[in-house]
């Protein structure tokens, strides 16, 4: 009865794992895209790139990356994205370019052509918010199920056989 436990846990830490890693990699995460105009550009820093240099199509991939990392949930993404027009739209190229832009401190109204909502600007302000939609929280809870698992599996295997009367 406890291997089938301890099997269950296993298996459940392992699909948590999978789970949290094929959503990382669907898309870039922000600061490597940043990286890779930083690199283009041959400039030490993502916050000396030119922005009149950067494509319209790094910037809509950018915001398409900001926005995952905001947003943390691969369906709700989708859903947003269909609000705003769906997938290969002009306002949802206009909408991830927009937040590229912002993301890149290369944004104005004018800039843009778009004007944002003020929460929208509010929300993309000068923090990061992946620290802070739970994201984090689900990785540290992975690893200390992990360290848990790893060391009352060491216990079990340590501790001394009972003796039958």
């Amino acid at each position: 009865m406890v291997r089938v436990f301890w099997g269950a846990v296993l298996v459940l830490l392992v699909a948590a794992t999978v789970a949290s890693a094929e959503m990382e990699a669907m898309l870039p995460d922000p600061a490597d895209v940043m990286n890779s105009l930083a690199a283009e550009q041959r400039v030490s820093d993502a916050s000396m790139v030119d922005c009149a240099k950067v494509a319209d199509s790094e910037f809509q991939l950018l915001g398409d990356a900001v926005m995952q990392k905001m947003v943390g949930d691969l369906e709700l993404h989708g859903q947003m994205d269909a609000v705003m027009g769906g997938e290969g739209s002009a306002s949802l190229m206009r909408v991830h370019t927009a937040m590229g832009r912002n993301w890149l401190g290369c944004a104005s109204d004018a800039a843009t052509g778009y004007s944002m909502m003020p929460m929208m600007r509010m929300m993309m302000g000068s923090y990061y918010p992946a620290y802070y939609n739970g994201y984090d929280a689900l990785l540290l809870a992975a690893a200390l199920g992990w360290i848990l698992f790893f060391g009352l599996l060491y216990y079990h295997i340590r501790k001394p056989p009972k003796r039958r009367r």
